[in-house]
């Protein structure tokens, strides 16, 4: 259940079901906060940006608060009242905590311990390449985690 929320508030989540063609990637980029060079994650290379997102969410639902300053480079990516939207619709699921979700409404970085960091950059790196939530890129495939993201999501829609 939690998947699906998170996947349901992502900025990208009506791209992804669209077919993804000039005037839905003209929709997508109006997302984007124009005044961040940041943003070239999210303008070019969307797949990636949602990877991350999913990736680091589930990290700060499950504990690790630690990520939450990576959540805020990828809010600072997006335009204004997308951010706004985003938080809200974090909120509004109740997947994190009163806590965190202070936090990131008041947009405060917190120091905590890099313990688990390693670990975490080889999950998202895995993600980013098996593509575990389910992406339909139907964009051209410009990079080899693209091109093995897009063959696990055809082979697991196989199985389906």
């Amino acid at each position: 259940m939690v998947k699906h929320k998170i996947k349901e508030i992502s900025p990208l989540y009506e791209f992804w079901k669209s077919d993804q063609d000039e005037i839905n990637d003209k929709q997508r980029r109006l997302k984007a906060n124009k005044d961040q060079i940041k943003s070239i994650l999210f303008l070019d290379e969307p797949y990636k940006w949602e990877q991350l997102f999913q990736s680091i969410v589930r990290e700060i639902i499950n504990g690790d608060k630690s990520c939450i300053k990576a959540l805020f480079v990828l809010l600072e990516t997006l335009d204004t009242d997308v951010q706004n939207q985003l938080i809200r619709d974090l909120e509004g699921c109740d997947v994190l905590d009163d806590s965190t979700m202070e936090i990131i409404k008041k947009g405060t970085v917190i120091d905590t311990k890099k313990s688990r960091n390693y670990y975490r950059l080889i999950k998202i790196l895995f993600a980013i390449f098996i593509n575990p939530y389910g992406i339909n890129n139907k964009r051209p495939k410009n990079h080899l985690y693209e091109r093995t993201g897009q063959f696990f999501y055809r082979l697991r829609s196989f199985n389906q």
